[in-house]
This record gives structure tokens, C-alpha cells and sequence, in this order.
């Protein structure tokens, strides 16, 4: 089904899939809609006594507005339709209408959800499946609409899919960049943006709006929150200069060991400053966590006291078996001696330290809502150590009535002592690696009886908080474990010893400041089930710290260079896309294209260096790059591999991009010879290396006796003559002169021309590339 899209403030026409724009006002009243011309104003607020009878918007309602505004699902049947949201535990208090759509194809069908705020009949949410499917015909390079126009049409999709948001309350978040070093050049082209909400100019800090958009127009996706019934006044007694010079006085910062990460394995650890700074009140001054007012920070880590009962270290080497395994779970909790062991599994872990893990379930033979039993374990197979348990949430099937009485057997301080007994049992030298968060007071101080007691704990190595290393641990009114979860990464003394605190705490709360920011903001407080109890939604006007560059990621300050980090994710550098030495160059398109996508970067001088001569492992690391700029964190592999070439290795620059070339069948490992992957690359290499990655090579060699000659001058020096066929025939490459010249060397800028012919190619083969 195709329709003309006629967008709102545009002037153009683009020939769209699957999405139908009308005027917000005229859309919002053929459904009998009434829209508000308040800035974010929005008449939905989740409580706890949701009620269809409340809604504004009926379901029949709801439904008939995601058909009008996405005629993609005119065909679509409703599996059903629910008030609140029925596949989230505990189950959404939202005023919203979840739809389940089932959308039949030739082949299948397609079942996915969609919410509307059944107050005033914005989408709340929505996922396109078709035009995701990579088997859509969907063209991939180069896209039909440029990223300004997107931008433009993505603004104009928000104020139709909300009409509650009016235009002058929407600002795009020019910092937001989600696919900024993710996106592939050989994905089907995405746009993704995120609006802020402003209320009377101050932004609701609750996430925004995203919306993605795809190359040629259409909405993919599409999420908006349920506001607020209202919001506070937008008017600060207390002034920026004012919460500013509070925040100086009060800025605290904790020094932690920050590892950097490649997939799922530790490469190295850095040592970092993680500022802390809860948000200021705007009208008192003062911090607020989680709606607790107070003026100065103070430890939150409670250290646990060491118990009679420890963790007991292995005395045995190798892998213990599945017996020992079970038995080491029942004696930590031996709840599981009333049940049956019913399956058992020994896998590859997950923390990059080469250790297998059994994974372990329990029952009672009643029949099950899914695979796993209703208890379940993961333990380290070598060092006995549990790595995880949980109980099925959803039990068995038809569930037991509930019980008359909620009040908890174990009053909060037993609860607490009892966690603290589990933690010494289970986790090795608890009392002296880990500490316990206290957890800030909730902003609803809540009557109702607590369903579950929640803890949450620190790992420390030698007096600092190792980030990310935290164990999770839930008990039931009797004290019994429901889940426990453990986060243990290998430490390496020598490491770790050489990691240097060359940034004093003086130094680093300096540099925050030259940094960072304050700005204004409406923080949404509550609006979750904390121990099954839903606290309410409030919303409150703070100061919130803000790096001035406008960086959305979570950074810490090395305290070793004074730099600042990512905490979560690698930096990724943006080049400008017009460095001197392209500019007027004959690949200067392509060559741009290379590092919009970073497939390219520029060196120390803000040169490209186009004309230069790449090696064997450069094309191997452009290629990858344009695959998956992450491909360096991407493994299907058995960690215990041989080596894939002799020359070739971890410490290898070229190690990653030839693992990835071997993974994706471009090229086959063999172990006893040498790669030479700093021999310069041919251009005869490169047409082999081509048909490779588009698994023609099969065909190639069928060909090969039929292709005895080219239409070269120098056909006799091409050894490989059915390769360079059909890289010829793909018009991926051409001859010069009459000549193919298979021995001359390829520069930088004839890699990127060639690499991007094979992205133009996507979409049009019967086997996309690097599937």
C-alpha cells in the first residue's frame, strides 16, 4: 500500500509506506477528539485504582486512531485490547489502552503492541514490524530523504501522533544520538530524534519523545510517556546563582574502578571520579532524593557484619559436577530440598573469564508457564560460586489463591539481618568486599504492608566501589530468597595496582565544575512498584547537573589523565565530514560518507589522507567498520578458537576485523599460515575479497574454467580472472586504459568508492550482505 505523504510545514512530497498524516485538529475531531492548547498539557496520570470507566477515549476509539493514523493496519486483526498494561509485572496503573495487533503477510504474520493515553488519545507508543523486516522492499542506500528532512518530518508526525503537543512546546535534542557509532552503512538507512517537552519554556525531564524514521519517511517507531494531571509552578524561588553556589558547596564525587569493555569480556580498567550531585529543589534549596529533602551528602554504603556461616572456597580442581553443583544451591537455600531437580545445563559464562556455569532448575512436576521450573540457579562451575537464582514470578499454573493476610511474617530488621546471613553464605568474603546501599526514602510514604524486602549491595576492592559489581537480593515476607543476583568481574592484582591516582578529589571536583552545569528542570518523581506497591507520580522543579557539551551518556573524570569518560559506553568521535585535504577530491562524497559513518576517521591533523595506501588489514578494518562500527564487541565464536592465521593474534591490530571477516564467511581461517595483513592491498585482492563478502566465491569458481580471458591489456597478470568477472559485471570495479591492473595498490579513497558500490548493491541481491 503506498500513499503521498503531505507533510505539515513542508512543502514537499514523499512517496511513503504504511503511514497517513492529517492535520492534528482535523484528526483529533474525526475521532471526536478533544485536543488541548495548553504546552505538554495532558489529563493522564497513573494511579492505583485504574479503571476503564475513567477513560476519556474509549478502546473501539483507540483503536480506530491507530488505523487512521498507520493505514498499514487497516487489514489488521485486534488480538485484544486492555486497559492498562496486562504484559508488564506488576501490571501498569497507567490510564492507557494496550493493543495487540496480529498483521497477517504471505508468509506469516507479524504480532506486536500499541498504546494509547486514554485521556486524550495521544500514541504512547508504536512498532512498525514490516518496515523493520529486512525481507521488506525497503531501499537501503542512498535514502530518499536527507536527515534535515526527516528531522522536519518527524516533528510533524509527533504533533499528529500527540495532539496534546503543541509545536512551540517541542524542542529537538540535537544531542540526542542513539545510533551515533552503532549504525551500519549496509542497515536500511535510520533517522532517530528525540523532542523535549517544554512546559512555560522549562524541560519536562521524563525522556521526551523518540521517534524513528526510516529512509524514505516512514515512522518505525514511535514512544511517548503519559504525562502528569499537572505540573508544578515553572517559577524557581531559589535562582541558578544560588543553587549553583549550593551545589559547589555540597558536590561530592566517588573514586571507583571503571572497566572498559569489549562484548562481554573486561579488556582493562580505569580509575574514575563519578560525580554526585542529586537534584536541587527550585523553591527550597535544598537536595532531593527521591523526594527526600536534605543539605548535605552523606555515605549511603552500610558496611555488613561477618556472620557464622561464610562462603567456603572450592578445595577441588576442574569443573565440579552437576550433583555437586545442586548441592551447593540447596544448602544456600534450602527450599529447593522440598523440590525436584529437573534440569540441569553446562554453558559458557557470561563474564569473560572462560569459566562454564551450570544452569539449574526446580519443581514440583505441576505443569509450568514456561521452559525453566520454578526455581532456577547459574553458578560458576569451577569456583562454586552462585552467580544467580530466582523464583518463577508467575508460579504454576492455575496460580494458588492468595493468602487472607499480607502482614510479614519477619518485621524489616529480621528481613535486613536475614539478607545479611544469605550475602556471607553465598558470596565470597562478603563482609569485607561488599557493603550495603541504604536506600534514599521513598517521596510516598506508603500504609499498605510491604509485599517483598529489596537489598542492594556494593562491591569494594581495596577501599573502592567497583563499578558495576553489585549483588541484587530479594526476600519474601518469611524471609525466603525469591531472587538473587550477583555481578562478580575477574580483578588481576597487577593490574589494578598499576592503575594511578594522579587527579586529587581537590583537583577532580575542580574540573566538574569547568565541565558542568546546572540547568532547570521538571523531574518526574514515583510513578513505579517499589515492593509491589505503586508509589504515585509527582513531579517537582530541580536543578539537575548537566555536562555543558550537552553529553547525554553517564561520564566519570579519569583520575589518572583528568579526561572525561564514558562510564558505559566507548567514545565515539564525531569528524567533521569535510576535512581540507577531501575537499574537491574525486571521492569526496564517498569519502565523506566513510566518516559520517566512521568507517574513516581523521588522524592527529584533521587529515584523511585519501590518496594513501592501504593494507590487507585496513581494507578488513574499513569493511568491518561498515559492518558494524561495534564489531569489535560482536563474537559468535567458541572463546577456546585456535588462532585463525600464524601471524595473527590478540595483540594483532587487525585481530577483531579478521575474526569478524572469518565469523561472517568472508574469509576462511587456516591456522598454520601467515595473513601478511600489513602487505599492501592489490586490486585483484580486493575483486577476491568482494566476491567473498557477497559469497559468490562458489559461483566463482564454477565460472572459472570459462573465464579464461578479459578484455585487458594485462588479463594474462590476473590469476583469479572468473573474480574480477564479476566484480566487473556488479560494476564494483572497472579497468583503466585498457587495463585492469590486478598488481597496483589501493588507496584509501578507491577502498571507499568500492566499499560504498557494495552498499548501494544492498537490497538488490538475493542474499543481503553480512547476513
Amino acid at each position: 500500500m503506498k500513499r503521498t505523504l503531505r507533510t505539515v510545514g513542508m512543502s514537499m512530497c514523499i512517496t511513503v509506506i504504511g503511514v497517513s498524516v492529517l492535520s492534528s485538529q482535523a484528526l483529533a475531531a474525526d475521532i471526536g477528539i478533544a485536543t488541548s492548547t495548553k504546552a505538554a498539557a495532558s489529563t493522564n496520570a497513573p494511579n492505583t485504582n485504574a479503571n476503564p470507566v475513567d477513560a476519556k477515549i474509549s478502546k473501539d476509539e483507540a483503536v480506530e486512531r491507530i488505523r487512521k493514523l498507520f493505514p498499514l493496519l487497516q487489514d489488521a486483526d485486534t488480538q485484544s485490547v486492555n486497559f492498562g498494561d496486562p504484559y508488564t509485572y506488576p501490571p501498569s496503573k497507567d490510564k492507557v489502552w494496550t493493543i495487540q495487533w496480529q498483521l497477517k503477510t504471505e508468509n506469516g504474520g507479524f504480532g506486536f503492541s500499541s498504546k494509547v493515553d486514554a485521556m486524550n488519545g495521544d500514541i504512547l507508543q508504536m512498532y512498525v514490524p514490516t518496515l523493520n523486516d529486512p525481507r521488506s522492499n525497503i531501499s537501503h542506500f542512498p535514502p530518499k530523504v536527507t536527515r534535515e528532512q526527516a528531522k522536519q518530518l518527524a516533528k510533524d508526525y509527533v504533533i499528529q501522533l500527540a495532539p496534546s503537543i503543541t509545536s512551540d512546546a517541542l524542542q529537538i535534542n540535537d544531542d540526542f544520538t542513539p545510533y551515533q557509532g552503532l549504525t551500519s552503512l549496509f542497515a536500511p538507512v535510520q533517522y532517530a530524534f528525540n523532542f523535549n517537552i517544554m512546559i512555560h519554556g522549562v524541560k519536562l525531564n521524563d525522556g521526551g519523545i523518540q521517534i524513528t524514521l526510516d529512509g524514505e519517511g516512514n515512522v518505525l517507531n514511535f514512544h511517548k510517556n503519559p504525562q502528569l494531571d499537572s505540573y508544578p509552578s515553572t517559577d524557581p524561588k531559589i535562582t541558578l546563582e544560588q543553587a549553583t553556589q549550593f551545589a559547589k558547596e555540597h558536590q561530592a564525587v566517588d573514586l571507583q574502578y571503571i572497566p572498559i569493555r569489549k562484548g562481554n569480556k573486561i579488556e582493562s580498567w580505569w580509575l574514575g571520579y563519578v560525580p554526585l550531585l542529586p537534584p536541587i529543589d527550585g523553591q527550597t534549596g535544598q537536595f532531593v532524593t527521591l523526594g527526600m529533602p536534605r543539605n548535605a551528602l552523606g555515605s549511603n554504603y552500610v558496611p555488613i557484619s561477618k556472620r557464622d556461616k561464610v562462603f567456603t572456597p572450592l578445595t577441588k580442581t576442574g569443573e565440579i559436577t552437576v550433583e555437586e553443583a545442586a548441592q551447593i544451591v540447596e544448602n544456600a537455600f534450602p527450599q529447593l530440598k522440598e523440590k525436584k531437580l529437573q534440569q540441569k545445563s553446562l554453558n559458557d559464562g557470561w563474564n569473560g573469564d572462560n569459566h562454564k556455569v551450570w544452569t539449574l532448575s526446580w519443581g514440583n512436576n505441576e505443569p509450568m508457564m514456561g521452559p525453566i521450573g520454578s526455581n532456577s540457579a547459574t553458578l560458576d562451575a569451577q569456583t562454586g560460586i552462585i552467580l544467580n537464582y530466582s523464583t518463577n514470578t508467575f508460579g504454576p499454573y492455575p496460580p494458588a489463591a492468595a493468602t487472607a493476610s499480607t502482614e510479614p511474617a519477619i518485621s524489616k530488621d529480621a528481613a535486613q539481618q536475614r539478607a545479611e546471613e544469605v550475602i556471607n553464605l553465598v558470596y565470597p568474603n562478603a563482609s569485607e568486599d561488599l557493603k550495603r546501599i541504604d536506600p534514599a526514602i521513598s517521596l510516598v510514604v506508603s500504609t499498605n504492608p510491604p509485599q517483598q524486602y529489596s537489598y542492594t549491595f556494593q562491591r569494594f576492592y581495596k577501599g573502592l566501589a567497583v563499578s558495576g559489581d553489585t549483588v541484587n537480593l530479594i526476600l519474601d515476607l518469611s524471609g525466603n530468597v525469591m531472587n538473587y543476583f550477583a555481578h562478580i568481574s575477574t580483578l588481576d592484582d597487577q593490574v589494578m595496582s598499576k592503575l594511578k591516582q594522579n587527579v586529587s578529589k581537590e583537583q577532580a571536583l575542580e574540573k566538574i565544575w569547568e565541565s558542568e552545569k546546572l540547568e532547570l528542570n521538571l523531574n518526574s518523581f514515583g510513578g513505579y512498584v517499589s515492593n509491589t506497591t505503586y508509589e504515585q507520580p509527582v513531579a517537582k522543579l530541580v536543578y539537575n547537573q548537566v555536562l555543558k557539551s550537552g553529553s547525554l551518556n553517564a561520564e566519570a573524570l579519569d583520575a589518572t589523565d583528568g579526561t572525561w569518560k564514558p562510564v558505559w559506553f566507548e567514545k565515539t568521535s564525531q569528524p567533521s565530514v569535510n576535512p581540507s585535504d577531501i575537499a574537491g577530491h574525486w571521492a569526496q562524497q564517498d569519502l565523506e560518507t566513510m566518516l559520517q559513518y566512521q568507517v574513516l576517521t581523521t588522524d592527529d591533523s584533521g587529515h584523511v589522507n585519501p590518496d594513501q595506501t592501504i593494507t590487507v588489514g585496513d581494507w578488513l578494518t574499513m569493511m568491518s567498520s561498515a559492518w558494524s562500527p561495534q564489531y569489535k564487541n560482536f563474537y559468535n565464536g567458541n572463546r577456546n578458537d585456535k588462532p585463525y592465521f600464524a601471524d595473527i593474534n590478540e595483540s594483532s591490530p587487525y585481530y577483531d576485523a579478521v575474526r569478524t571477516f572469518i565469523q561472517l564467511k568472508w574469509l576462511t581461517a587456516e591456522s598454520t599460515r601467515n595473513f601478511n595483513a600489513d602487505q599492501a592491498l592489490t586490486r585483484e585482492a580486493l575483486a577476491s575479497s568482494v566476491i567473498h563478502i557477497l559469497k559468490y566465491n562458489k559461483l566463482s569458481s564454477l565460472l572459472a574454467p570459462t573465464v579464461t580471458e578479459l578484455p585487458f591489456t594485462d588479463s594474462n597478470l590476473i590469476t583469479n580472472k572468473s573474480d574480477v568477472a564479476l566484480a566487473l559485471e556488479l560494476g564494483i570495479m572497472e579497468g583503466s586504459d585498457g587495463a585492469f591492473e590486478p598488481l597496483a595498490t589501493v588507496t584509501k579513497a578507491q577502498a571507499a568508492v568500492v566499499l560504498m558500490r557494495l552498499v548501494h548493491l544492498q537490497g538488490k541481491l538475493d542474499q543481503n550482505i553480512g547476513q
